[in-house]
Parts: structure tokens; C-alpha cells; sequence
């Protein structure tokens, strides 16, 4: 089922289109069950990365040392987010933050939650 909206924007000219899509959704853990090996993990889940982690705990599990990068708006949703980074630091992962550059330097939930209009790609691991 699809439903949205589309307005012409008066900059550029294209349409900009906002639409909800109900599509089937599968956890992590049963999609990634039979693997035998994972290294990294990507969510871009636009929001709901909580979820996402919550479904892939059994798979954490199996691959301890897996890294996961995931990208983060902070102004989506602020109690939500900033209650998922004090549940990574509180399980012991090493939060740290993925530039543009592809560095990858320390941070923690303060740092991130004190800076709420960056976008922020967040390397996470064991």
C-alpha cells in the first residue's frame, strides 16, 4: 500500500515527493542466521535504529567482534536517540564517529547529544 504527497519546489525544478509505503520488514537475527561470517554491518534506518539493534542482538552474539556503522539525525526523534546511546555505552561499545574524511575518531553520547544539528555517522564495536 502506498499513499503521499508531491509539491513542486521553487528552487530547482523537481517535484518533492513524501511517501508512506507499508512493505514486509524481517530482524537481522533471521535474515542473517546462516552466515557464517560478518565483519560489518550498515543501518540507515531513518529513525528507527533502535529497532534495528533491538533485532539483531542473537546476532551480535555470534559475531563479537562485527563493527557496525550507523547513521544517525539526532533532531528525528532527541529522547529516543539519546536513550539508545546511553544503552550502547551501558552494554560496553566503544562509540565512535565516522567523518567524511573516513576517520574515525573517540566520541560518546554527550558529545553527540551536545551537538544535535550534525549529522552523525557513528562506528560501533566491541
Amino acid at each position: 500500500m502506498m499513499s503521499g504527497r508531491c509539491a513542486w519546489n521553487a528552487g530547482p525544478r523537481y517535484a518533492h515527493c513524501s511517501l508512506t509505503i507499508q512493505a514486509p520488514a524481517i530482524i537481522l537475527d533471521s535474515a542473517l542466521s546462516k552466515w557464517e561470517r560478518l565483519d560489518v554491518v550498515k543501518i540507515d534506518a531513518e529513525g528507527a535504529e533502535a529497532l534495528v539493534w533491538e533485532g539483531m542482538q542473537e546476532t551480535l552474539k555470534r559475531f563479537p567482534a562485527v563493527a557496525v556503522a550507523i547513521e544517525l539525525y539526532l533532531q528525528r526523534d532527541p529522547p529516543q536517540v539519546t536513550s539508545f546511546l546511553h544503552q550502547l555505552e551501558r552494554e560496553g561499545y566503544s562509540i565512535r564517529h565516522l567523518n567524511y574524511d573516513g576517520d574515525i575518531a573517540a566520541t560518546d553520547a554527550a558529545t553527540i547529544v551536545a551537538n544535535p544539528q550534525d549529522h552523525w555517522m557513528l562506528w560501533i564495536q566491541r
